[in-house]
């Protein structure tokens, strides 16, 4: 038999695993049965070792085997086995070749279990071996000193044995277990302890793959326990957790650190599925969550993966609630390190020390008292006190936040906003609340106080303030989330300060801190659910004091500094909702003069106040370079005050409607041109009394627009342009804005009405530059005003204005103006105006300087259905011309002679102008009208000058022609009578001089003076025959013929020039050839006539012969001084009308 053995063991232990088996020894003793096999060698199908055993005995009881028909073994004993177990790169294992294929023929299974009895099993002395290549990083560990040994081992029901376990790890740890053990049922109790256990090979095994972290430390666990077909059970269970460091491999850097973690007196009973802790304690923790674009994976490897269809059917299927209690928890001095890298400047968080008690937790019924103290960046502190309550599903708390210092906060709270915080505090305290009895929302309520102080802002350069902050209190805080309601008993502030601008691209420096929209933000938005709750927020009273606001706008071409300080705010009632009145009292300083005061009330839902305003002391000279936007003025001086009542209203589907009741003025305006820095318009004080408008209605009036002594400066340049040309900025509107606005509704019709516009002490100073000669002329004491000033059609305007020009000439002004009708009655009267100064407008107008004069202007205009009829009343006196001014654009008109013929004999000068024309042509322009009918007027004057002598009776075509007798030079009665009369007139006009332009007449005037002319030839024959004769000469002019000698020479000559018609007798007696012809004397002078050609120099003899007559009589019968008569150059055949012989007069004044 034991040979047979012997020789059949090895050749059954191969049959049955199929493997390859090495025996070194088999040695077998029949009594008692013992069978020892050595040196064993189970090898894999590579020949490869697998298992090694130094020695496996096997005793077997016969009697007792026979006794208990169950095999009964008094030992088993196994020395020094070697286990190695091996995985490959694809993952399988080096025994899975030995494990039958579950497609071959099972042998059908036994539904009993053999019996067996074994006394005595021991296992000494054995190891393990694992060497995992399949990880992405290989893995290698040795279990060793495995002992075991288990005594009355049975599988008969309800026997129990005991068994003892002992091994080591070699890379760090020890276990042992001692205990009972059953199997029929299955069952244990016992104690087990693992002590040292190293983390860095456990953590390797338990979670597979190349894990970016490196997990190092040491744990202890010991527990009784008990395990029994009625569950598990876990008693007076200990964990201790030592010296845990979590590094990351890559980088070295230390995740977490904790020396110390202790979970003391653990019961688990599995079956009533009950936990209880006596005490937990966690000592000196320090978290390091330095998160960068990796830094999430690293505390993700830390998590045990899910399997999403496990977990969601173990969510559907309805479980039994754990009951927990802790009798005692603690973490003490933690510390954890913040900082998020993927934030652009995010600063570390550094908690520190974290200390945390909870007490009596029990997660079925009662409170669990706890504490939370967390100091934040070792200046603030969070401090949390309350209980928890799981029953009710409730945790309360006192809550106190003080110390948290903004800035450190920043890159988290707004990491997009471009600023920084660089001072600045939150606290709060009060009592908060959490409800989760409704898993669908969270009932989140709380009680208390906030508060920030010396909170500092800067832009993202931390080069300017934003915000200044000293301090702002929120007292009685009542927040409900769950209600959504928000309501505050008060806030406070003080000494605020903000400072804003407007950049050059015209963007608000706070646009910038807003978060852009995009078209993909946007379309990713949740959309809002109108049906949702809106929030019920109150606040009973807002108190900000002293706040001021520093605004810059830099779009400006010198950027403008706004101080609105201080800025004291009171506001009581807020609601959201809306529907309740809300006293205010608004004080707000300007620019260190001004002060705004609103105080009233206010409706948000629908919208309404009814608002005192009150602004006092604007200084406009602050808001200079908001005027050079439109105008190139400097702004001196000048404040705005109102006083008044501002409504406003909004009902639903309306426009916002605003309206206004009260008095506003501005005082001490004055501004001056950029160019010439001289005074442009000024005045004392402007006011507007009982101002009403309502912007809706498009409705404006008041009662009265004072003011008093207003200045205004006019000036025109050389180039004709004004001064206001020149200060006016044109403003561009884009033509691509205009031509494409939406179609909008027909504006509603402007109304308005001015009850009287008053003017006290107004003065204007004018000046032309645009003359030869500049002008300037001065108004003052201009007193009066208009009234009935309205958008109604039928409105009709009163003028009354008095002053005075040059403090010497008063201005009256008066008239009614239906500007809607187009109807106008002014009467403009100017009196006793010093023409000297007026000089500049003599030498633009006529060339001549103004050396003495008055003059006084009635003006009347009528305007009716579009068409002017006009008068203008002049009166000047003693009116001189000064010295002539070079003007090629003067009019060219003797201007003297003019002024000379309108004077009257007391030097007065009267002008009755008419005006008339069409307003309703474009081409209609009042100046134009003025200027044509005053030279009209003077160009009747110097066209027809002795018209202008009003004393004579006389045409003027009559007055200025003196006629004559063909041939002579004598004044007959009728011409003298003439004279006489122009003598008179002259002698009333002593500055017009008589000039005398004599004529004679070849076609009227020769027949008459040829004989003459005959006479003198037949003069010069006989100076011949004389000379001849004697020896004393003479000259024809000293000849008289007698009738003799008459006769006999112009026989001569007749026979001389004419034989053909002359014959003589034999006597020598001439006589006619032809006596029909008539009388031969007669018939000879007729004949000498023809050849006898005109004599200019007698036809001037005779023309200045006329001259001198007429200036003789002039000097001698009219009595006019010699020196006012000129003789001119006389003319011979001037081309006069009629063919009348005639000297001509004409009048001037140059001389």
């Amino acid at each position: 038999m034991p040979s047979l053995l012997k020789s059949k063991i090895p050749i059954w232990l191969q049959q049955a695993t199929a493997t390859q088996i090495k025996i070194v020894d088999v040695q077998v003793q029949a009594i008692p049965l013992k069978i020892k096999l050595k040196g064993i060698e189970i090898q894999e199908l590579n020949g490869k070792k697998l298992i090694t055993l130094d020695s496996l005995l096997v005793e077997l009881r016969l009697l007792r085997t026979i006794m208990y028909l169950t095999p009964v073994l008094d030992a088993v004993q196994i020395k020094n086995p070697v286990v190695q177990v091996v995985r490959n790169k694809n993952g399988r294992f080096n025994f899975q070749d030995l494990i039958p294929n579950k497609a071959d023929k099972e042998t059908p299974k036994s539904t009993t279990a053999t019996p067996i009895i074994i006394e005595n099993v021991s296992l000494i002395a054995g190891m393990v071996t694992v060497d995992d290549g399949f990880r992405a990083e290989p893995y290698a560990e040795t279990i060793e000193n495995i002992n075991i040994e288990l005594e009355h081992f049975s599988t008969k029901s309800d026997d129990e044995g005991q068994v003892k376990l002992s091994l080591d790890i070699k890379s760090g740890g020890h276990i042992d277990w001692q205990g009972s053990l059953g199997l029929s049922p299955i069952n244990t109790a016992g104690h087990i302890t693992a002590d040292k256990i190293g983390l860095n090979k456990l953590i390797a095994a338990a979670m597979p793959g190349n894990m970016p972290i490196q997990i190092n430390g040491y744990q202890h666990i010991e527990a009784d326990y008990k395990l029994s077909n009625d569950g598990i059970t876990v008693n007076n269970g200990n964990f201790d957790l030592k010296d845990l460091q979590i590094d990351v491999k890559e980088t070295g850097k230390t995740l977490l650190k904790l020396p110390s973690l202790a979970v003391q007196g653990i019961d688990v009973d599995l079956n009533e599925q009950t936990l209880s802790v006596t005490r937990t304690i966690m000592t000196e923790a320090n978290l390091q969550l330095d998160l960068d674009a990796q830094g999430w994976e690293y505390y993700r490897a830390l998590m045990p993966k899910t399997n999403n269809t496990t977990q969601q059917a173990s969510i559907n299927k309805p479980t039994k609630p754990w009951k927990v209690a802790v009798k005692a928890a603690e973490i003490n001095k933690m510390v954890v390190n913040y900082n998020d890298q993927r934030i652009k400047n995010a600063q570390a968080i550094s908690l520190q020390p974290i200390n945390f008690k909870i007490s009596e937790y029990n997660n079925q019924s009662g409170d669990a008292p706890f504490g939370l103290d967390i100091s934040l960046n070792k200046s603030g502190t969070i401090k949390l006190n309350g209980s928890i309550n799981t029953q009710a599903k409730q945790v309360k708390s006192n809550l106190a936040i003080a110390g948290i210092k903004l800035g450190e906060l920043q890159a988290y709270i707004a990491p997009d906003v471009p600023l920084q915080i660089t001072d600045g505090t939150i606290s709060l305290d009060g009592v908060g609340v959490i409800d989760l009895n409704k898993p669908e929302q969270l009932e989140l309520s709380f009680k208390g106080n906030t508060g920030i102080s010396n909170l500092l802002i800067k832009d993202a350069d931390g080069m300017k303030e934003l915000l200044k902050l000293p301090e702002l209190n929120v007292r009685g805080i009542d927040f409900n989330l769950g209600k959504q309601t928000l309501g505050i008993a008060a806030v406070s502030s003080k000494d605020a300060n903000i400072q804003a601008w407007i950049n050059q691209n015209g963007e608000i420096n706070y646009q910038q801190l807003l978060p852009k929209q995009t078209t993909e933000t946007n379309a990713q938005a949740t959309p809002i659910n109108a049906q949702n709750q809106p929030w019920d927020i109150t606040v009973n009273a807002l108190n900000l004091n002293n706040w001021g606001v520093t605004f810059q706008d830099q779009t400006l071409k010198k950027p403008l500094a706004i101080q609105v300080k201080p800025i004291d705010i009171k506001l009581e009632n807020y609601s959201s909702k809306g529907t309740q009145k809300m006293p205010a009292v608004i004080n707000i300083g300007i620019n260190k003069s001004g002060l705004v005061t609103v105080k009233g009330d206010a409706v948000l839902e629908p919208l309404s106040a009814k608002l005192a305003v009150n602004a006092k002391n604007i200084d406009l000279e602050q808001f200079q370079a908001y005027f050079e936007k439109f105008a190139r003025i400097d702004v001196v001086d000048g404040a705005v005050n109102i006083d008044g009542v501002l409504t406003l209203d909004k009902q639903p589907k309306t426009k916002l409607d605003i309206r206004f009741k009260g008095n506003t003025h501005i005082s001490n305006l004055l501004t001056r041109d950029q160019n010439q820095h001289k005074d442009l318009i000024k005045w004392e004080n402007l006011s507007l009394k009982n101002l009403e408008f309502d912007m809706l209605a498009q409705r404006y009036s008041a009662e009265l627009l004072e003011i008093d002594s207003p200045f205004i400066r006019v000036t025109i340049n050389k180039d004709k342009t004004a001064n206001f040309d020149e200060v006016i900025i044109a403003q561009h509107t884009s033509k691509q804005h205009s031509q494409h606005q939406p179609s909008q509704e027909p504006p509603t019709k402007l109304q308005f009405k001015l009850g009287k516009i008053q003017i006290n002490d107004g003065s204007s100073d004018f000046a032309d530059f645009s003359l030869i000669l500049p002008f300037a002329a001065q108004i003052k004491n201009l007193e009066g005003g208009a009234s009935g000033i309205s958008s109604e059609q039928k409105s009709n305007v009163t003028l009354d204005l008095k002053g005075n020009a040059y403090d010497l000439s008063p201005v009256d002004i008066k008239g009614n103006i239906s500007p809607y009708l187009g109807d106008y009655h002014v009467n403009l009267n100017f009196s006793d105006m010093p023409m000297p100064l007026m000089s500049p407008y003599m030498v633009q107008f006529a060339g001549y300087k103004v050396e003495k004069g008055k003059l006084s202007v009635g003006i009347n205009y009528k305007v009716s259905h579009s068409e002017l009829s006009a008068s203008n009343n002049i009166q000047i006196d003693q009116f001189e011309l000064g010295e002539k001014v070079e003007n090629p654009n003067a009019i060219d008109l003797p201007v003297k002679l003019a002024v000379a013929l309108l004077k009257d004999a007391s030097g007065k000068i009267k002008l009755d102008v008419p005006m008339s024309g069409s307003t309703d042509k474009p081409e209609f322009s009042l100046g134009s009208v003025i200027a044509d009918a005053l030279m009209n007027t003077l160009s009747k004057v110097i066209t027809s000058p002795f018209s202008a002598l009003n004393s004579m009776a006389y045409a003027d075509k009559e007055m200025s022609a003196v006629g004559f007798v063909s041939g002579y030079a004598f004044l007959d009665q009728a011409q003298r009578d003439k004279l006489d009369a122009l003598s008179k007139a002259l002698k009333q006009k002593q500055s017009l001089n008589i000039e005398i332009k004599g004529a004679a007449f070849q076609q009227q005037d020769w027949p008459v003076i040829r004989e003459d002319t005959l006479y003198v030839q037949l003069k010069k024959r006989r100076a011949l025959e004389i000379n001849k004769e004697a020896e004393t000469k003479i000259r024809e002019e000293y000849v008289e013929l007698s009738e003799e000698d008459y006769k006999r020479l112009l026989t001569d000559m007749f026979i001389e020039k004419f034989p053909q018609l002359v014959k003589k007798s034999l006597f020598g007696v001439p006589s006619l050839i032809h006596p029909e012809a008539g009388e031969f004397f007669t018939v000879a002078k007729q004949n000498l006539f023809t050849i006898i050609k005109p004599e200019q120099e007698r036809l001037k003899e005779l023309a200045s012969a006329r001259a001198q007559n007429i200036a003789k009589y002039f000097v001698k019968n009219g009595g006019i001084a010699s020196e006012r008569v000129y003789i001119l150059d006389t003319v011979i055949d001037p081309k006069w009308q009629n063919n009348a012989v005639v000297s001509r007069l004409s009048l001037n004044a140059d001389n």
